[in-house]
């Protein structure tokens, strides 16, 4: 509106009339033949190629050392988990002398039918196997960062094949402590499978 006012145009001006008016918009170099069009144009998408994959690599890099710290930090609570699982066996027996004294079951309950009860119950929250296991995945994840290529695949496998081993160890865990140990794993775990999402 202010272009009509100022030159005293007549008619509907619009922004379209400006791009086709001569001498309003140039290149800043003319680029002579086909040839050099060719040159010039593969020049620039191959800068833009060298230039996404270095972005890439920074990238992949960044997002490996994440995932290399967070899988340590799943290693630690494999640890605290193992240290606590004795903890676990003897506050069992430790509580199940306390109801036996409190409900004066001591004569239908001898020594031998106790160690029995704690064994059975060692048997059912043992989770040896299922912390072996989740160490062995972890130990494919690093194998995984040191070996390079396309990784992405298989760590998501292996974080969910983590999933299930911490799962089984929380419904096996009769321990606060174990069970808060599971929870911080599978937060960390689900920190991870959310950055794999950028890989696979």
């Amino acid at each position: 509106r202010g272009l009509k006012v100022r030159y005293n145009l007549k008619g509907d001006l619009v922004a379209e009339d400006l791009l086709f008016a001569p001498s309003v918009v140039s290149a800043a170099t003319e680029i002579h033949g086909k040839g050099e069009l060719l040159q010039t144009t593969q020049r620039l998408v191959r800068q833009a190629l060298d230039r996404m994959e270095e972005m890439q690599v920074a990238e992949g890099a960044t997002l490996a050392a994440d995932l290399t710290s967070r899988a340590s930090r799943l290693q630690q609570l494999v640890e605290a988990i193992r240290e606590r699982v004795p903890q676990m066996v003897s506050g069992y027996r430790k509580s199940l002398e306390g109801k036996i004294r409190d409900w004066k079951l001591d004569a239908l309950m001898p020594p031998e039918r106790l160690a029995l009860e704690v064994s059975m119950f060692a048997d059912r929250s043992d989770v040896t196997e299922e912390l072996v296991r989740i160490e062995s995945h972890l130990a494919q994840v690093r194998a995984a960062f040191a070996g390079g290529g396309e990784v992405g695949h298989k760590l998501d496998f292996l974080a969910q094949e983590c999933g299930r081993e911490i799962n089984t160890i929380g419904s096996k865990s009769q321990s606060a402590d174990i069970s808060g140990l599971v929870v911080q794993f599978k937060e960390e775990l689900s920190r991870i499978r959310e950055q794999l999402q950028n890989l696979v």
